[in-house]
């Protein structure tokens, strides 16, 4: 109860009134709002938390969800960029990261740390998680905290997120949810979600080979990427990939068909020069710019 106060502003409600021969007792309802606006009565809290349950005839609340994080700009056909591989689910689905977003990446992850990483406090709990609601998560490979998003919320305390900066989704105990403060969510979410452009699995499905392909092809470089399919909706953004400064220049699309782990639609076999895809030279280096060694 005293977590659930947390020593803000709650509104009480006289509901009935319980008496017996020697006390009379009122029935009362407690509830406080959360950061979306919604109604949180203690009696959810505590049923939420298994320390109660409800009455026959009892409702669960209707909770929405209002704040959440801004976006990017969608990237065109034909953009080329320079970017970095931070999430692979299968070769049409991964998560990039624009390299000229990376600095700033960086700094919003040290802010994190810098609120978060102290030891837990009330008013950072979460009182009821809620589908879609946007938090801070920790990630328990690292016992670093990163901004992420409730994507489902399973029983036994436990809720399924996605961090929205790297793209990677894990299922935690929602003891690892921290309320998101207004100034984190003035960033918008750094990871892109693209998939192999002309690329199709051997089999029915994309194979967990295919995938570590991919991984190993990918992995700790900063990448040549040239959007060939827009975003539609729902659908992934399709793209090429290939390293920066290479003599050999074949993209990781057409060395996934090359080793055997795809099969390529036509227009990939009718272009394995890919100077002639790629719209530009590597950048040329920026006196006073760091830039990445590669």
């Amino acid at each position: 109860v005293q977590v659930f106060g947390m020593g803000s502003l709650c509104r009480v409600a006289v509901v009935g009134r319980n008496a017996s021969i020697s006390q009379s007792t009122m029935l009362v309802n407690i509830t406080k709002e959360d950061d979306e606006g919604n109604t949180v009565s203690l009696l959810d809290y505590l049923v939420y938390h298994n320390m109660a349950t409800r009455q026959p005839g009892g409702t669960s609340p209707q909770m929405r969800v209002v704040r959440t994080f801004p976006q990017l700009p969608s990237v065109k056909a034909g953009t080329e960029l320079s970017v970095i591989v931070v999430q692979v689910n299968s070769p049409v689905e991964m998560f990039v990261i624009m390299e000229n977003n990376a600095e700033d990446l960086v700094s919003l992850l040290k802010d994190l740390q810098a609120e978060y990483e102290v030891e837990a406090v009330d008013e950072q709990m979460i009182l009821l998680p809620v589908e879609g609601m946007v938090c801070v998560a920790r990630f328990s490979e690292d016992g670093r905290y990163y901004r992420a998003m409730v994507t489902g919320v399973m029983g036994e305390m436990m809720v399924r997120v996605v961090f929205v900066d790297f793209g990677s989704t894990r299922v935690l105990e929602v003891g690892g949810l921290r309320r998101i403060k207004t100034k984190f969510l003035e960033w918008p979410v750094m990871a892109v979600k693209v998939g192999l452009v002309d690329v199709q699995p051997v089999g029915k499905m994309w194979s967990e080979e295919a995938t570590d392909c991919v991984r190993e092809l990918v992995r700790n470089k900063v990448l040549r990427m040239v959007v060939v399919k827009e975003e539609r909706k729902a659908l992934t953004t399709k793209v090429m990939l290939c390293e920066w400064n290479v003599k050999e220049q074949y993209s990781v699309n057409h060395k996934l068909v090359h080793q055997g782990h795809a099969k390529p639609v036509k227009r990939l076999l009718q272009h394995p020069d890919l100077t002639r895809m790629f719209l530009t030279s590597p950048p040329a280096p920026v006196q006073g710019m760091r830039t990445a060694c590669r």
